[in-house]
């Protein structure tokens, strides 16, 4: 992995002004609310499922959404104290999500073009059986929602370019910390 993350640049500033530490640690402590909230809301989400699978799948999703919640707090703690060694912890750590959530999406925008192009097929079957012996297009109603996976990778794409980006950005952080605690005679926190 260090071979992988060696071939990224390194920045001196996060999102173009901030200075590293402070960028590193906003961005950690987003993260943290960001999960914690999700986690909240997934799993009160399963108080009003229907059905046990649901239930258990939207609880066991609130659940990875709090672990990770608690690993950006993790991060978000190392990052304000200046620990080294924690926060390339979490740097890997934070990698490794960053490849579980773009797997995770990927699986979801298969499952969402999959669903969505047989509920297109059922409805133009049901349109085509209702208007026998009429002029009616049923190309017309169901031609225009074809592909909803175009819609998704747009923004996809530039949310992913973006979290690659924050992912160098606290890299680069734990680097520079790194660096500074190697220096002798330097104190950096506990």
């Amino acid at each position: 992995m260090n071979a992988l993350f060696n071939k990224l640049p390194r920045v001196n500033i996060c999102c173009f002004f901030v200075p590293l530490q402070i960028g590193a640690f906003i961005v950690t402590a987003w993260t943290l609310v960001w999960y914690a909230y999700t986690g909240i809301v997934v799993m009160t989400l399963s108080l009003y499922s229907s059905s046990i699978a649901s239930t258990i799948f939207l609880k066991g999703l609130g659940a990875c959404y709090l672990l990770l919640a608690l690993g950006a707090f993790y991060g978000a703690h190392a990052i304000y104290y200046q620990i080294p060694h924690r926060v390339a912890k979490f740097v890997q750590g934070y990698f490794v999500a960053i490849i579980f959530y773009t797997m995770a999406q990927i699986v979801y925008i298969i499952v969402v073009q999959i669903a969505v192009s047989a509920a297109i097929a059922n409805a133009k079957a049901q349109c085509e059986k209702a208007s026998k012996g009429t002029n009616v297009n049923c190309d017309a109603y169901t031609g225009s929602y074809g592909f909803p996976i175009v819609s998704w990778l747009i923004p996809y794409a530039i949310g992913s370019l973006w979290q690659l980006y924050l992912f160098i950005c606290i890299r680069s952080y734990s680097l520079e910390l790194t660096e500074r605690s190697e220096k002798p005679g330097q104190y950096n926190g506990p």
